[in-house]
């Protein structure tokens, strides 16, 4: 019940058109409490709720709820999100807009719209252009991915649907998984489009590469380190395997720093053409 009048504040709220962007957090949260409140009071929780929630920090709390919404124009695009799962937009021109990631919760803690500071936890972001791809969905598709490259090669499939299906079907981690997905196909069908997501792909290749040589180079200066304390301490006699093991070690240490330092030049170096 409470995804549900989630779901009926963010209509009532982004549908406004008298309402900035910026002050979606705040309406969103006291329409939300207002219409938890009518329903507590029109359907009071029965003695067995009660003792489910009797461990809560208020009685509101069992509403508790995430929410991904998207508001799409012609001329527009809206973005609010609270909580796990993800939000991507992809404009006209190929890339992704920008929208600030959700915090790591240390506590493990999912954020909440019955949170008394669920406005500040709030992500919003409004862009002076269409989309031409929306997708939401929840943390059962797969939390880890940054950027959802199966669901977009699937939507451009000949058959995007069944496409779509099989791509849930494989990824998951075990909880629920909903998805929503928009997609304008003469935005998609573009050059501009085309390209701009080719260099998107380009960029999320280097971030992977870069992320699986930075744990292979910790591994290595480890192993290293290790390697060069034993050496010290023990007789030249026994060191020969080890000195041609740290020898190899520290070469290949040596090469992906290098590259690393060729990775993060790149993803350094501006790509903010048509982002906006």
């Amino acid at each position: 019940m409470g995804a549900r009048i989630a779901c009926r504040a963010a209509q009532k709220i982004l549908l406004d058109p008298q309402l900035p962007a910026e002050q979606y957090g705040i309406a969103l949260k006291e329409c939300f409490d207002a219409l938890v409140r009518k329903h507590m009071a029109l359907r009071p929780f029965v003695p067995w709720e009660l003792e489910r929630i009797r461990e809560l920090p208020e009685q509101s709390y069992a509403y508790g709820t995430t929410l991904m919404a998207a508001r799409l124009t012609p001329e527009r695009t809206w973005m609010v999100h609270i909580g796990d799962g993800a939000v991507h937009v992809i404009g006209e021109n190929g890339r992704f807009l920008p929208f600030p990631v959700p915090a790591v919760d240390c506590t493990g803690e999912t954020e909440s719209l019955v949170m008394p500071d669920a406005p500040e936890r709030m992500r919003t972001a409004w862009f002076a252009s269409p989309a031409a791809v929306v997708l939401l969905y929840t943390d059962g598709y797969d939390p880890r991915l940054r950027r959802p490259w199966p669901m977009l090669e699937a939507i451009g499939a000949e058959e995007p649907e069944s496409a779509l299906r099989e791509t849930l079907r494989r990824g998951g981690n075990g909880d629920d998984r909903t998805l929503v997905m928009f997609c304008a196909p003469e935005m998609m069908e573009s050059d501009r489009f085309r390209e701009g997501l080719a260099r998107e792909y380009r960029r999320a290749g280097l971030e992977a590469e870069h992320s699986r040589l930075s744990v292979r180079c910790r591994e290595l200066r480890g192993f290293v380190r290790s390697a060069l304390d034993k050496l010290q301490r023990a007789p030249e006699t026994e060191n020969a395997r080890l000195r041609e093991r740290t020898a190899a070690a520290y070469e290949e240490y040596k090469e992906i720093t290098r590259r690393l330092g060729e990775l993060e030049a790149s993803l350094a170096r501006p790509d903010t053409e048509d982002i906006l």
